[in-house]
């Protein structure tokens, strides 16, 4: 899950790296069946965000607040 975690710091906190999260987490759960439903849950939270904010002006305060 580590991995996950360092792919995520060297991206920029806007919408895209949120979209490349839920990718990358789905990807890699299906790569690591022992920790699917936490890669699971991670994705569908990003997915969240993403859909909340997607096609919208995302303030960067709610940006980095979120990445953080």
């Amino acid at each position: 899950m580590d991995e996950l975690l360092q792919w995520l710091k060297q991206q920029n906190s806007g919408i895209r790296a949120f979209t490349g999260y839920t990718q990358r987490a789905a990807q890699l759960g299906e790569a690591d069946q022992a920790n699917a439903a936490h890669y699971a849950l991670l994705g569908a939270l990003a997915g969240q965000f993403v859909a909340a904010y997607d096609g919208a002006p995302l303030p960067v305060d709610v940006a980095s607040r979120a990445y953080a």
